[in-house]
Order: structure tokens, then C-alpha cells, then sequence
């Protein structure tokens, strides 16, 4: 419902995925679209915290470590964005957007969170 109802009703939203996470303690799922909804209206630190609550429960998720390494990117923050990717590549290490997210990382370039979600928004929609 929260997928459905987060442009009109976003505190609605995020209320439901608060109680669908304290209803099933070991999902990310609520925490991962939470963390979607959050990109989607430029709550990048929202964001951010929902991801470190789905690693929480699901430690080797690459698709949230990905996300933490592309938001400390687009924050400045080099060293730690480097890590966050690194660790995402070695998750998924045949995932192109990982690598290319990396290779930014690397030479000092920012991620652009807003190409990199519209990307994996297009390969998501591709696949259906």
C-alpha cells in the first residue's frame, strides 16, 4: 500500500512501513522501500538511515550497501563512498552499475543518485 500512496500521502506511507517492519523483525523490506520513497522526494539523509536499518537485518544486501556508497559520494565524502562501494561490488560483483558507481568513486567523481536510481528503476521496470 505505501508503494501506492507515498506521493499524495508520504507521513501515511512511512507509518505503514514502520509497522510492517516492527511486524516482521527480519525483513528489510519495509526499510528498503522506505529508503526508495525517501530518494524518490529528495530526503537523501532519510534515505540514508532507512538503508542502515535494512542492513541491519540484512547485512549482505547489495542494493543498500550500493545506495550508502552512492549517497556518501554525492555528500563529498570519497573515502567512505569507496568503501561502501567496494564492499557493494564484492556482494554483486557482476553488477555493472556497482562498478561504474565505483570508478567514480574513485577518481573523485561524485555519483549522481538521481541518474543512478533512474537506471535501476529502468533495468527493474525491464525485467517485468
Amino acid at each position: 500500500r505505501a508503494a501506492h500512496i507515498w506521493e499524495k500521502a508520504p507521513a501515511t506511507a512511512y507509518s505503514e512501513l514502520n509497522s510492517a517492519a516492527s511486524l516482521d523483525g527480519l525483513s528489510p523490506g519495509p526499510y528498503l522501500l522506505a529508503a526508495s520513497i525517501a530518494l524518490r522526494r529528495g530526503e537523501v539523509a532519510h534515505a540514508d538511515h532507512e538503508f542502515v536499518l535494512a542492513l541491519t537485518r540484512a547485512p549482505e544486501d547489495e542494493y543498500a550497501t550500493l545506495e550508502r556508497g552512492a549517497i556518501a559520494s554525492a555528500q563529498g565524502e570519497t573515502a567512505r563512498s569507496v568503501r561502501l562501494l567496494e564492499r557493494a561490488v564484492a556482494l554483486y560483483p557482476r553488477g555493472r552499475l556497482g562498478h561504474e558507481a565505483l570508478q567514480y568513486a574513485r577518481t573523485g567523481q561524485r555519483v549522481s543518485l538521481t541518474l543512478l536510481n533512474s537506471v535501476i528503476l529502468k533495468e527493474g521496470q525491464e525485467l517485468q
